[in-house]
């Protein structure tokens, strides 16, 4: 989805130069050498410059392709921004638990070297896992005590409401599966359809641990908050059984010693590659990068939330370590 718009035109201008110096220079060449009479080269001269003037055409629709490219993801940022504000309508505490799992979400995945796009999905995915809860009412998912039965089993299908919410988006198929299981468990016991092992896609088992991390390092009315150590331990405990085993000594690693690899849009956590983005803005002597316009036109109308969202990240004290 990162699409490295500037390299793609770069390098189609460097071969467009490359063809005028080769038209010119072959000519000259051989005028020089007298291998061509004057009407020869003529003809041969414009032979190629017929061919230098269809390779233009082909830069132009290049890049159009990119353009219109550029502008479905435009699109889709704008969409994932309006979902991702009607979940923290919903919930003041959804709202930075979303955004804390994404980060975790983006510093993990970035330790497991996945492929680009997967690892996009599933921040993605991150980021948009509770968007079920719209459909919860308020009376049980502001409730500060401990839910009755009847309630939990109310909580337990926003994951399929989320995944449904989103039927109609074409290229989400991935994405509603992470949200749909990101409540599995990997023993089989979880919900909504008791996958086990790897029948769980791999970015719902990603999410899961994120997820139960940061839940448990923050507190609500009805459960005390953890300590990180506390947190790790409990999430050893639940090696094969909530979690996947293969996943959490890994998992372990990256919270205690930390890890960010690549870049991440402080709007709508999206990978960015700095080599290429055009998007930026310059704050307070930093620079920003964004993976489209309409990321960065956010930021700029209110850059206080964002920036201070980079320095509050849960990822900020394990800058620069490695996995």
């Amino acid at each position: 989805m990162i699409l490295e718009t500037k390299k793609i035109r770069l390098f189609f201008w460097k071969c467009w130069g490359l063809v005028l110096a080769l038209v010119f220079g072959l000519t000259g060449l051989f005028l020089s050498a007298g291998f061509f009479d004057l009407s020869t080269s003529l003809i041969f001269l414009a032979a190629l410059m017929l061919f230098a003037f269809f390779f233009r055409f082909l830069i132009w629709e290049v890049s159009e392709i990119v353009n219109t490219q550029q502008e479905a993801i435009e699109k889709l940022m704008g969409l994932k921004l309006v979902l991702a504000s009607l979940i923290d309508l919903k919930d003041s505490y959804t709202e930075g638990h979303s955004k804390n799992v994404r980060d975790f979400t983006f510093g993990f995945s970035g330790c497991l070297d996945l492929p680009k796009e997967t690892r996009e999905e599933i921040v993605i995915a991150a980021e948009l896992h509770d968007i079920g809860k719209i459909g919860i009412p308020d009376a049980i998912l502001k409730k500060p005590d401990i839910l009755k039965e009847e309630e939990y089993l109310a909580i337990q299908g926003h994951p399929q409401k989320g995944a449904d919410s989103l039927k109609a988006l074409k290229g989400f198929d991935s994405i509603r599966s992470i949200i749909c299981h990101h409540h599995e468990r990997f023993d089989g016991k979880g919900y909504p359809d008791k996958l086990a092992g790897n029948q769980i896609p791999l970015g719902a088992r990603i999410i899961a641990l994120a997820d139960s991390y940061d839940a448990m390092l923050h507190g609500r009315s009805y459960r005390k908050a953890m300590s990180p150590k506390e947190a790790l331990q409990e999430i050893l405990s639940e090696s094969g059984k909530q979690f996947d085993p293969e996943l959490i000594p890994r998992f372990l690693d990256f919270v205690q010693q930390g890890a960010i690899s690549g870049h991440l849009d402080p709007v709508c956590g999206m990978l960015v590659d700095p080599d290429s983005s055009q998007f930026i803005s310059w704050h307070l002597n930093q620079k920003i990068r964004f993976c489209s316009k309409t990321c960065l036109q956010v930021f700029e109308s209110t850059p206080e939330k964002y920036v201070s969202q980079i320095g509050q990240s849960p990822l900020s004290s394990f800058e620069g370590k490695s996995c």
